[in-house]
This record gives structure tokens, sequence and C-alpha cells, in this order.
């Protein structure tokens, strides 16, 4: 029969629960979560890995180029030749343009044992890497300007086939350059002019690191700067017709009449600064008798020449030929009266402006000085009507990044060949962008007394070598120490009538303008010329500048200012009649780079390179 009441058994068969076929939810969500964690780890990992590589190869990237910096700055000082001058500025970017570079908080601008180096500055004078920058600093932006031999072709792109200027000397020039605002009038038509108020308008550009004026400042942040290298070749006027060309000889480029010889003002058919001299360039600007006619620039219709020129200037960035050599600069440097003085009927012929006038004017170190800093392309000081410095006179150096207005907009089909080639000039001496800081300082070889490391001039500078951002250059066994103005103490040896070698102490006014002071906030210039002017050889009687016996008299304690010579010992009248100028062996140039993934990231980089050199000897 049938069983219809179930047993124990069956009814807990019944209620028995099926067996798990999946996770519960919490269990999900706890996967979940571990594998978001790690997920998130392993992002972590492959994200600082990449930054890594990335920085890495960023930072591998840099070293090389820096590799090619370095390969370029030893060509070119390597190339250097003692027939011209060397002379650097030294000097940081003055913001607030009050004429003074603040390296400290210090008023006396000096570097102290014990001061802080982090901050130290005012802040008018700190400047941003970037909007981003918490933490702006001082920056410097020194130049260093001489000549090399070697083969140089002008950057502008050649008018005719058979007219390319070529030079074997040039003017080789290294700083920051300098951005027109967009909002300027001639930021898309440049001219040959530029930044010299020609016209009486305000075309000059905005300041390193300076707020204000109008339009926006393409120069406020460093990471936007650049180091420029500016090769002018020289090239002085050879006196020939210069058509010797293949046929056929255009008469006329665009409707504009060619004319083929080379002058003061054109080489090659390419615009030319008549001197480097900015004295002399503005001298023959204002003065019909120092300008050669009828040719002026190839560029001008008889019809359309100015009474007073607009003359070339090495500062519009985009004239790289000079009317002149070095014989002609050194006339200038040796034989010119002092340049806040000098006028038309100084010089000697009025067709030849590198000649000076006549060699009964004394020479001495500050006029020399003088024309030397005279030969940078702009007025970096800024000078009033009597020459003494004004920062609000300021001026600089222009170049372009690209070219701002290379299709000659609004109207590109008036554009003439050589204003798209100016348009193109303006971004030929960008040597490195980004270059955030430019420091120059020089060296004659000498070691320090403790420690033998070498000595190092230029603007005064503290390094920090031990990081602890305090300057402390004493005791003599601290590892930090500082540059400075070079103080003395360097001999040169100058060979004797006689064979014998003896030594001349280099005095420190030959080096630098001005002359190194407690207050000295504004730039310093370290100048070397052609021959010491500051040497004066002993005559019969006093020896004023050496004494080469030290029982000279059979008196040792006698001051050596008083002691004679032994003519028989072949002292008498035995100097040469002059001395060379006493120049560098090393130059050391240190530079920031800003990175261009980040530019509140700073690459620092230093080359030692050496110099034309000491030179011994003497002319009698």
């Amino acid at each position: 029969m049938n069983d219809r009441n179930p047993t124990v058994s069956s009814v807990r068969r019944a209620f028995v629960p099926p067996t798990r076929a999946g996770f519960t939810l919490i269990e999900l969500l706890i996967s979940l979560a571990a594998v978001a964690l790690l997920a998130l780890g392993i992002a972590e990992i492959f994200r600082v890995t990449g930054k890594t590589v990335a920085a890495g190869r960023r930072l591998s990237n840099l070293t090389n180029y820096a590799a090619l910096l370095e390969r370029q700055f030893r060509a070119d000082f390597g190339a250097m030749t003692r027939d011209g001058y060397l002379v650097i500025r030294h000097a940081g970017a003055d913001k607030n343009a009050n004429g003074e570079f603040r390296l400290t908080s210090n008023p006396e601008n000096s570097l102290q044992t014990g001061d802080p180096l982090s901050n130290t500055a005012p802040a008018e004078d700190r400047i941003q890497l970037s909007p981003l920058d918490t933490s702006p600093r001082p920056r410097r932006i020194d130049r260093v300007q001489f000549f090399a031999t070697g083969s140089f072709v002008s950057a502008r792109d050649p008018r005719h086939p058979d007219r390319v200027a070529r030079s074997t000397v040039a003017r080789i020039d290294y700083g920051i350059g300098q951005r027109q605002s967009s909002s300027a009038a001639n930021f898309g038509v440049p001219r040959a002019d530029d930044n010299f108020d020609a016209n009486g308008t305000d075309d000059r550009i905005p300041g390193l690191g300076r707020t204000g004026g109008t339009g926006i400042n393409p120069n406020l942040y460093a990471a936007d700067w650049s180091l420029l290298r500016q090769v002018t070749l020289l090239c002085p006027p050879s006196g020939s017709d210069g058509n010797a060309l293949r046929p056929p000889v255009p008469t006329g480029v665009f409707g504009v009449p060619l004319r083929w010889p080379d002058n003061n003002f054109q080489h090659a058919l390419q615009p030319a600064a008549p001197a480097i001299f900015r004295k002399l360039l503005s001298m023959i600007e204002s003065d019909a008798a120092l300008q050669v006619t009828p040719t002026l620039l190839m560029r001008l219709p008889p019809a359309a020449r100015p009474v007073n020129p607009e003359v070339p200037r090495l500062s519009s960035g985009i004239v790289d030929i000079a009317a002149t050599d070095l014989a002609g600069i050194r006339s200038v440097i040796m034989g010119a009266v002092d340049p806040r003085t000098i006028t038309a009927a100084d010089f000697a012929t009025r067709n030849d402006f590198e000649t000076g006038p006549a060699a009964a004017n004394l020479v001495n170190a500050e006029r020399m000085q003088r024309w030397m800093i005279q030969g940078f392309p702009a007025d970096f000081d800024g000078s009033d009507a009597s020459g003494n410095p004004t920062a609000l006179d300021e001026q600089g150096v222009r170049y372009e990044l690209t070219p701002p207005n290379y299709l000659g907009l609004p109207n590109p089909q008036t554009q003439r060949d050589y204003e798209r080639v100016d348009q193109t000039m303006l971004t030929a001496s960008t040597f490195v962008p980004r270059c955030t800081e430019f420091i120059v300082e020089w060296s004659f070889g000498q070691t320090a007394p403790n420690g033998g490391r070498l000595l190092w001039y230029g603007y005064p500078r503290a390094i920090d070598v031990d990081g602890d951002n305090i300057y402390a250059a004493t005791p003599t066994n601290t590892p930090d120490y500082g540059v400075g103005p070079y103080p003395g103490g360097y001999t040169q040896s100058i060979k004797r009538r006689s064979g014998v070698i003896r030594t001349h102490s280099v005095n420190p006014n030959l080096i630098h303008f001005p002359r190194p002071g407690a207050r000295n906030r504004g730039a310093l210039y370290s100048c070397f010329g052609y021959i010491d002017p500051l040497y004066a050889p002993a005559t019969s009687g006093l020896d004023i500048s050496y004494d080469t016996h030290v029982n000279s008299n059979n008196d040792p304690n006698r001051p050596q200012n008083l002691r004679t010579y032994e003519a028989e010992r072949g002292d008498l009248l035995n100097d040469p009649d002059t001395v060379p100028w006493a120049w560098p062996s090393l130059i050391r140039i240190t530079m920031s780079i800003a990175d261009p993934a980040d530019p509140l990231i700073e690459r620092t980089f230093q080359f030692v390179v050496p110099t034309a050199g000491r030179q011994t000897g003497g002319a009698f």
C-alpha cells in the first residue's frame, strides 16, 4: 500500500539547501576592491617607472645637447684671435629697471661669510621661471664678445648666386636675446635700424623679467629666454664695382634698382653696418658729412633715400655684416678720443669711419675700455645724453623663435625678397632656447694658495660646494668659495732686451670697468685689449714699477720705488717699450636650461674652455 506519511529521512532530504554555485555579493565586492587596488598598484608602478624613464631620457637628451654646446664653445674660443679684443659683461637681470642688480639683501651687495644663499636678493630682482614658479630668484645675463678667424658665411639668403657674403674674420657675441612684443608697430615688419628710435617712435624691446609697459612682454619669464650666438662678418669695402657676375645680370629685383658695388652700408647686396661701435653708428646716422654718397642701401631707390639715413644696426637681429676690419677696429680703440665726447671733426677722413684721430691723442685704459663696451651690439646699460647709465634707456638684441610675418600679410603680393629674408634672419641667431641663466667667468690660470683651486673672476658669486645654503669661505678648510672681481696679484712674464725674463704685475684697473667698488650694483665689465696702457717702461734713475734685484743698492729694506738701476749689470733702459694686455687663459661658462616638458625644472651645465691665452714678450 502507499505510505502517504513521509519518513523523517525524506523530510530531511526535502529541506536540504541546494549546493552553492557562486560568490556572495560581499565576496564579489571584496574581490573587486582587491583587483582595483592591485590595478592601481600596477598602474602606479608603471607611472613611476615611465616618469623615471622619461626623466632619464630628458636628462640624457639635455646631456647630449650640452655636449654639442661645449663643442661649439670650444670651436669658437679656439678660433679666437688676439688681433681683436675680448670683453665680458657681468650683469644680472634688472627686473625693476632701477639700474641695480642686487645679488644679496646686503646693502653693499657683497658676499660675506655666513650669508644665507636662498632667497637673499631683494624681491624686486627675483625673476620667475614661469607663472607657476613660487620661488623666483635673481638671474645672471652675462655676455661675452670676441673675434675669431675661420670661414664664415652670412646667414642671409644671397640675392644673386655670385654675390655671397663671406669672410675669414668674424665677431662672435654670446648673450641672452630679447623678443619683441606682438603689439609693437615693428613686430611683423623688422627694420635694419630697429631698437634705436630712429624715427622718434618707441620700438625698443621689452626688458628681461620686467612688468608694465604696453602689450605683453614675451621676455617676462626666464623659461622663455634664449641664448643667442650672433656672428658678424667683417667685410671692409673692397673698392671694386662688384659687377663680375654671370650673365644675365639683372637690373633690378621686384622693381628696385640694384646697386652692385660694396660700400659702407652694404656688402654682396646685403645690408651692412658701417662700423661695430654704437657711437660711430649714431654719428653716421646724424651727420651728413659722414655719410657715403650717392649709394646707401641697395633696397632704397634714389627718390626714397632719407636725408638722415637709417643706418643698419647689429642689434636689429637682421644684419650680420659690418663694413670694417680688425685693423680699423684696433685704430678706434687705440687712437679715438673718448666715445662720450667724440665728434665728426675727430675723424681724419670722411669716408673712413674707422680711421680715428691723429696719433697725438694719449691712450689710457678707461678710454679703451669704453670703446670695447661700445662694441656690444646694443646699449645694455642704457645711457643718457651725457653718457651716464640709465636703466630706462636699456636696449637689447632682437630675435624671434619663428618668423613673425613670413607671408607678408596683409599684402603678401607686395612683399619683397629681402623682407622675407629679414623675417628668417630674426631666428638665425637663436643658439640655446629656454636658457634661463648665462654666467661667464675667467681665469689667468692661477690657483689658490690653499687647496690648489683655480681662481675665477667676474661678478660676485658664492659657490655653495657643500650644499648647506650657507656661504662659508672661511676657515680655509670649508669647501665653499666665491667669485669676484680681479683684485690683483697676477704677474705677466716680460722679456727684457738682455733676454732676461722679468714679471710685470697686472693692475686691476686694466681689466675692470667701472672700477669695482663696495656699492657696485650695476654691470661689471672685464676688458682685454691690445697694448697695456698702464705699463710704463722704467727709465734711467728710478725703477717705478718693479725691482729685479732684491738686494739692489745693497739695501734690501729700501722701498722698491726708490731703488735705482745698476747700469753695470745691464739694467739701464732694458725694458721693452710696450707689453701686451694680459688675457685670461680660461673661460668658464655656467648656464641653466629649462626642461621643455616642465619649465619649473632647470638643468645647469658648466663648460671650461681655453682662450687665445696669455702672451709673453714685449715690443721694443
